[in-house]
C-alpha cells in the first residue's frame, strides 16, 4: 500500500468495519491484539469504523480505545455499507500491511499469521478462503 497515512513504522493495520456487533467488540479485539502480539509484530493499529449500528457498538468502541492503545474509532454518521466503511477505513490507517477482518468473529483473528507470511514472501495481494 503507498498511501500519504502511510507510516514507514507501522507495519500492520487491521481494518474492521463494524455493524450492530457490540457482543463481539471485546472478544474480537482481545483476540485480534494476542494474534498480533503473537506473531512479534508491536508496531500495529487496529481500526474499527462503526457504520450506523444501531446498538451501543459505539459505546463499545470507545471505551475498548481506553483500553487498548493500539486501537482507533471512527464513528460514520449513518450506515453506508460495509464496503464504503472498509474505505473510510483504508483512509485513516498508516501501517505498510493492511488487512481487513469482518466483526463477527466467522473468521478468526488467529488466521492473519498465515496472511502476514504470504505477504512476507512477496505477493502483492494475499486473501484467505474457507475451504469446503
Amino acid at each position: 500500500m503507498n498511501s500519504a497515512h502511510q507510516n514507514p513504522d507501522m507495519e500492520l493495520s487491521v481494518i474492521v468495519p463494524v455493524y450492530n456487533s457490540s457482543k463481539t467488540l471485546k472478544e474480537l479485539t482481545r483476540r485480534l491484539d494476542k494474534a498480533i502480539l503473537d506473531l512479534g509484530i508491536t508496531d500495529f493499529e487496529l481500526v474499527y469504523v462503526n457504520d450506523g449500528s444501531k446498538d451501543d457498538s459505539w459505546k463499545v468502541i470507545r471505551d475498548l480505545c481506553r483500553q487498548y492503545k493500539r486501537l482507533k474509532g471512527v464513528n460514520l454518521s449513518r450506515n453506508y455499507g460495509q464496503h464504503n466503511a472498509i474505505m473510510c477505513g483504508f483512509n485513516r490507517v498508516k501501517g505498510r500491511y493492511v488487512i481487513t477482518l469482518d466483526d463477527d468473529l466467522q473468521n478468526p483473528p488467529e488466521e492473519i499469521g498465515k496472511l502476514y507470511d504470504r505477504i512476507q514472501d512477496g505477493f502483492d495481494v494475499v486473501y484467505g478462503r474457507v475451504k469446503e
